[in-house]
C-alpha cells in the first residue's frame, strides 16, 4: 500500500489558472476530428483544422491549450 506522500497525483500539463478562462456564453464545443498519429494526416494538418474548429475561440491561448486534448485520439494521457 502506497502513502501519501510517494503516491502520484495527476498534474495537468498547463498552467492552473487557465482552467478559469471559461468559453464564451454561446459558444458550442465542435466533435474535433481525432488525431492518431497514424494515417495520412500529418501533425500540422492537424492542428490547423483543429484551430479552425474552435472558431472564434481560436484567439485564446488558455482555451486552445485546455481543449486539445479532446482532439487526440488512442493516446495514452
Amino acid at each position: 500500500m502506497k502513502t501519501k506522500s510517494t503516491m502520484v497525483s495527476y498534474k495537468k500539463p498547463y498552467l492552473e489558472w487557465f482552467d478559469q478562462d471559461l468559453e464564451p456564453s454561446r459558444y458550442r464545443l465542435s466533435d474535433f476530428v481525432r488525431f492518431t498519429g497514424t494515417g495520412s494526416v500529418s501533425t500540422m494538418e492537424h492542428i490547423s483544422q483543429y484551430l479552425a474548429q474552435l472558431g472564434e475561440i481560436a484567439d485564446e491561448p488558455a482555451l486552445k491549450v485546455r481543449l486539445f486534448p479532446l482532439s487526440l485520439s488512442g493516446l495514452e494521457i
